[in-house]
């Protein structure tokens, strides 16, 4: 028990009070945040591990009717100073960029003992108001004070504005209304994770909650042995199973500690973790019904079909739902000006809980899948691959908005189909495609996509890696939606084409100077917004309307805060690669030209439409001359089906009809004739021709056009 209170006479004037918070279980806003003081002999601070020094505080004389004698205020903190790079990026992008007061208590500083001494409220202290919708859309904190007649008060706080992650610093002030400690920021900031206030800000703005599963390589605790290694000079610690080294990873937020087959492996969950900074994802938890966090994929050899996904997702929903309406009961009494709530809420079926509506991956990758999880004996044996996801995709289907986002941040998942001497898990052509190529055609992201809309989500949105890199900053990224698709550089710098693809990666990929966390954290949020946001006028396309049902205005803000500030980093990076065809009312949906001539400038003789047909490979029978790109994709598509690496085309293109709309192909052997006309029905059946017509003497009708294509007689 701490000693009384002094009621001597105040101190020398060289003391000062240095204040910090303190919570003995994770930091989150249901757990009550204690004050503590310390005696500072200096007016100097001499480390940023303590708060800015202020005038001396006399100790009054201790009564009952003792009257405050300074202040206590508690500020949430934009601008601060920690030891480690990860944990010093504030990432709400919505909120203004400043050291904001949340609270201030007028108090008592009393002294316990010698070099102790403590905050107190007056006996008759005035409780602040709790504005339970505030509280409900901006989240709480509550704070653990003794007043002068040695009882623990808890106060609860509604914050002055939403945001993921609360950093907080606390200060003592002589006189009320003291702002200097707005401008503070040599402190480390106590965090509080703000869970209930981020599902409803997710679910008010973006339709329903995220959802993120990291791919799992843990090995059990048990056999774990050590060895002390001297490398370069340096001393370490390695950690083995049998003979086999493994990496051992501590978790945040007191997780304990843990077991990865590989430091490969484990930057999955570590990087599970930073995404929740950008966009909380939630899991169910045995003492706080739901917090933030990141699930794992079962580490057994298992079913490739992903079973345990949708069991998750509604374990989720059912702890969210039942999560909102505890709050609801707590926010209510905190608005009585109770300090605490014991009511239990019912759990509401799982139709009244809110659906998922960003679903991030964190896992290993290649064009055709994931690599989800794997056991101690083999860390890459559980494979999910694009033959798999219209199972999963309909077993996810009833926990998902209409409008979901998926960001596979894995490697090579959304790599294209190309030809050359190129590892097979990069793509050569980011930034620069051909206006006729599906961008990630056949990939496992493209797959995903597309089984997304055949099971009722109407506007999916993919995001996905062409490349092999960091699970989660690498900004070789494609995105696929309805509204457009197009590679992160086209997107940014909005431009079809450019050759300086390599000088916008180098913004973002350098180790180097101060913002190259800044700037990773940029390529791993554009990935948590739906596609549709995005600005898709260079490629002929619109933005989400305001007008449609799922548009959050403040979502469109944040995502054009998000470009702008992308296009100032990349700003010195021009696109100089010039278009080779003209597209008509800027649509880029038809190649139009008065004649062929106006297809050829100086420095082009033959534009390239995919990567096997050119331009010339179209016989123009009329002008002006039109080409529908859709027709052209379709031909392409078919041909990749039938064989995927080509050089050359094995088609020629004998007729091109319906003003661009329809073309009649042969291919150049037998076999390949059958295969195009087999190609070309499963695209018909998938949506991507309105035709798809063989004849005996091996010609092949295809078509986008409207209705399909007009009548052919069977003779050549």
């Amino acid at each position: 028990m701490s000693p009384p209170p002094s009621t001597g006479t105040s101190p020398v004037a060289s003391v000062f009070v240095n204040v910090s918070l303190n919570s003995p279980i994770p930091r989150i806003e249901r757990a009550p945040i204690e004050i503590r003081l310390t005696e500072v002999s200096s007016a100097r601070v001499s480390t940023p591990r303590t708060s800015s020094a202020i005038a001396p505080i006399p100790l009054a004389e201790l009564a009952g009717d003792t009257g405050p004698n300074c202040f206590l205020q508690i500020w949430e903190l934009d601008s601060y100073q920690v030891d480690r790079y990860s944990t010093n990026e504030e990432t709400d992008r919505q909120a203004t960029a400043a050291n904001a007061l949340v609270a201030e208590i007028p108090g008592i500083l009393v002294k316990r003992a010698r070099n102790m001494y403590e905050f107190q409220l007056p006996q008759n202290f005035t409780r602040p108001a709790f504005d339970k919708d505030l509280g409900a859309a901006n989240g709480f904190i509550r704070i653990k004070l003794r007043d002068a007649g040695d009882t623990d008060r808890i106060l609860n706080l509604h914050m002055p504005r939403y945001e993921k992650y609360f950093e907080l610093g606390a200060t003592l002030r002589i006189e009320a209304g003291e702002t200097s400690f707005g401008t503070a920021n040599n402190l480390p900031p106590f965090q509080v994770r703000n869970e209930m206030a981020s599902i409803r800000h997710q679910v008010s703005t973006r339709g329903g909650f995220a959802f993120t599963i990291s791919g799992n390589w843990r090995v059990g605790s048990d056999g774990i042995t050590t060895q002390e290694v001297t490398e370069n000079g340096h001393t370490r610690t390695k950690y083995f199973k049998g003979t086999h080294e493994v990496c051992r990873r501590v978790l945040a937020n007191g997780g304990g500690e843990v077991y990865i087959t590989s430091l490969n492996d484990a930057e999955f969950e570590g990087q599970a973790d930073e995404v929740l900074s950008v966009l909380p994802g939630f899991l169910p938890d045995d003492d706080r019904i739901v917090r933030i966090g990141y699930h794992l994929f079962n580490n057994e050899v298992g079913n490739a079909d992903m079973p345990e996904l949708a069991q998750k997702m509604q374990e989720t929903r059912l702890a969210a739902g039942r999560g909102l309406a505890q709050n609801d009961l707590f926010l209510a009494a905190a608005a009585r000006g109770e300090e605490d709530s014991s009511a239990t809420a019912v759990a509401p079926a799982l139709a009244q809980c809110p659906k998922i509506s960003t679903l991030m991956f964190l896992c290993h990758g290649f064009r055709g899948g994931m690599v989800i999880a794997g056991i101690e004996t083999d860390s890459h044996r559980r494979k999910t691959r694009s033959s798999n996801v219209a199972t999963w995709a309909a077993a996810i289907a009833p926990h998902c908005v209409g409008n979901i986002n998926v960001a596979l941040y894995a490697c090579s998942c959304a790599r294209g189909l190309f030809v050359g001497d190129v590892d097979s898990h990069n793509d050569p052509n980011m930034g620069k495609e051909p206006p006729g190529e599906e961008l990630s055609f056949d990939s496992y992201a493209w797959k995903v996509f597309h089984e997304l809309k055949n099971h009722g989500m109407t506007e999916p949105s993919v995001w996905g890696h062409a490349t092999v890199a960091h699970t989660t900053r690498n900004p070789l990224l494609r995105v696929i939606c309805s509204a457009g698709s197009g590679d992160l550089v086209n997107i940014v710098k909005q431009q079809p084409r450019t050759d300086r693809f390599s000088g916008f990666i180098a913004r973002f990929s350098s180790t180097s100077g101060d913002g190259w966390v800044h700037r990773g954290n940029l390529i791993r949020e554009v990935c948590t917004y739906h596609a549709a946001y995005l600005d898709w006028d260079w490629n002929g396309g619109q933005t989400l309307s305001p007008t449609a049902a799922w548009h959050s205005q403040s979502v469109a803000d944040e995502v054009a805060l998000l470009l702008r500030e992308m296009r100032e980093v990349t700003s010195a990076v021009a696109p100089t690669l010039a278009e080779q065809v003209l597209f008509e009312d800027d649509t880029r949906l038809v190649m139009t030209a008065a004649n062929m001539a106006s297809f050829a400038p100086a420095t082009s003789g033959d534009p390239v439409l995919t990567r096997l047909l050119k331009l010339s490979h179209f016989p123009i029978q009329r002008e002006p001359f039109k080409l529908s790109v859709a027709l052209v994709k379709g031909i392409q598509m078919a041909c990749d089906r039938v064989k995927d690496d080509a050089s050359t085309p094995f088609i020629t293109i004998l007729d091109l009809r319906d003003e661009g709309e329809s073309v009649i192909v042969r291919a150049d052997t037998a076999a390949r004739r059958t295969a195009l006309a087999t190609k070309a029905g499963e695209l018909r059946d998938q949506g991507f021709l309105t035709t798809a017509d063989s004849f005996p003497d091996g010609r092949l009708l295809v078509s986008v056009r409207s209705g399909g294509a007009t009548n052919v007689t069977v003779t050549q």
